[in-house]
């Protein structure tokens, strides 16, 4: 029997309606946090979020029982930069993680010399400083080494983290998978980390998944006296590569379908080992994408539900991003909240609820956003800002979003070409403008307004007629106070030539190993 997903919604909302009530271990003390990072997942992909054919999960029942976001947003539509931006609370101009060649695939990769720069502060230096047990697991992608093949100069413990278990300092792409289903052959570069150690070439994908669940249980387990930090950033839902056979035919919706079942059994053991080890009462779980679906990869990649665009672009397909909040005692279960919020805001909000002071001579995009969280106000930005390299895109005001440079999207026709996408699976590599000036490039004078509330497709501009006077003054002044204030830092990306040697390469020259009992 089939039974529908509002039906779901309304026994976890009752369930965790009464444990809020019944509740008598509410803390009002620091929570531990745990951040959830998911890669590359559309704003339609999830049932809560309205797909009409993936299996509800465990994701979906945080939000029935915590808090569900509508407009939260990524500070860029990129892996690297959007990845800055969470932990620094900075849009990535002022990081310096943007492409000095001006394209919006801002991506470090395993010769490149760059990464995150150490001046900047992190949410896990922050927590760290506040007494916290700081812990990452998972996708990096913010740099690996800078003067030679192993001195890892760029890792997540050189940026507060305490303890760095099963690791992808670069990324998972189709040239790593094991099935072979896009490339012949696993390169050199697919490669695993644990803490700074590399323990893997190339990744059994087998594996891997449940490797990074057992480290962040252990730490989790590890820290149950003292205040921690986990910082879980998921391998899923990017394309699939990752699935365990006890997730393979999982889902209706086919094998994309598949990975997002295995993140939410993923997301789903975390969620039981704080229960089990009685924290959840005073743990904040925020469950976030990095940014959009890549949606020019056939049914390899994930859904922007009714938004226009995915990854690498401006428009909300590539930028807005589904968000959840958990902490059972004190957000109040079953809340949808249309406040304007960004990744930007993580940091300054674990801050506060650390009762750490951040430093006033940085420069910090974000906001907290406890007033959204315990009280259900719709306190939001008033604006936000997204670039594209250093190049400012487009602003979301209100119900407005104004774009005053677009990329172009990939034409209907792309998708009605048979030789183009077989059986779901792209037969190429089709990053269809990724730039964020050129030919694929308009530029807009006067800017291009939609009212997204009423068009969240971004189909339908409004003519200057439609929008009142004041929100125009308004836009004009804000922007020209942002651009007036912005200090952006030196592109790290594509400022340096690409350096074979910096590529890691355990037992060389076949740079191939899996050590014994490390994974």
């Amino acid at each position: 029997m089939h039974v529908n997903s509002e039906f779901y919604v309304l026994l976890a909302v009752l369930v965790a309606a009464f444990s809020y009530v019944a509740s008598s271990t509410c803390s009002d003390s620091r929570p531990n946090i745990v951040l959830i990072l998911a890669d590359d997942m559309g704003w339609g992909d999830l049932s809560v979020y309205g797909h009409p054919s993936q299996e509800w999960g465990r994701i979906d029942q945080m939000a029935a029982e915590g808090m569900r976001f509508t407009n939260f947003y990524s500070a860029s539509s990129m892996c690297s930069p959007s990845r800055a931006s969470i932990l620094t609370g900075r849009v990535p101009p002022r990081t310096g993680v943007w492409n000095a060649n001006y394209s919006s695939i801002s991506l470090f990769g395993p010769m490149d010399s760059t990464g995150l720069p150490a001046e900047e502060l992190t949410i896990a230096e922050v927590l760290r400083e506040a007494g916290y047990r700081t812990g990452m697991v998972g996708k990096w992608h913010l740099g690996t080494n800078q003067y030679n093949s192993s001195d890892g100069v760029h890792l997540p413990h050189h940026h507060g983290f305490d303890y760095v278990g099963t690791s992808l300092p670069f990324s998972m792409t189709w040239h790593c998978d094991e099935h072979q289903i896009h490339i012949p052959k696993p390169p050199p570069f697919c490669f695993l980390y644990r803490g700074a150690e590399l323990v893997q070439q190339p990744i059994d994908m087998h594996h891997m998944t449940e490797s990074i669940v057992e480290d962040a249980v252990s730490f989790i387990e590890d820290n149950v006296d003292r205040k921690f930090f986990l910082y879980l950033s998921l391998t899923h839902t990017h394309i699939d590569l990752t699935v365990t056979p006890r997730f393979h035919k999982s889902s209706a919706r086919g094998r994309y379908g598949d990975n997002v079942n295995e993140m939410q059994w993923v997301v789903g053991t975390v969620l039981d080992t704080l229960q089990s080890r009685h924290l959840q009462e005073n743990t904040l779980v925020f469950f976030v994408s990095d940014n959009g679906p890549d949606v020019n990869i056939c049914e390899e990649g994930g859904s922007p539900g009714i938004l226009r665009g995915g990854k690498g672009k401006t428009w909300d397909g590539g930028i807005r991003v589904p968000a959840v909040a958990y902490w059972p005692c004190r957000i109040q279960a079953g809340h949808t909240s249309k406040a304007i919020l960004s990744t930007t805001d993580l940091l300054p909000t674990f801050a506060e609820l650390a009762r750490k002071q951040l430093p006033t001579d940085i420069t910090i995009d974000g906001k907290s956003m406890s007033s959204v969280l315990f009280d259900g106000s719709a306190t939001s930005h008033e604006i936000l800002y997204f670039y594209c390299a250093d190049v400012l895109m487009a602003v979301r005001y209100g119900n407005y979003k104004i774009h005053f440079r677009s990329q172009s999207v990939s034409p209907p026709e792309y998708y009605d070409d048979d030789s183009t996408c077989v059986n779901g699976v792209p037969q190429d590599f089709p990053f269809l403008c990724y730039d964020c000036e050129g030919d694929c490039v308009t530029s807009h004078d006067p800017p291009l307004y939609f009212d997204i509330e009423n068009d969240p497709g971004e189909r339908w501009p409004l003519g200057e007629n439609k929008i009142p006077e004041e929100v125009l003054l308004r836009v004009a002044s804000l922007v020209f106070e942002h651009k007036k204030g912005m200090v952006a830092r030196s592109a790290e990306i594509g400022s340096e030539p690409l350096d074979p040697s910096l590529q890691p390469c355990c037992n060389p020259p076949a740079c191939t190993c899996n050590y014994p009992g490390k994974i």
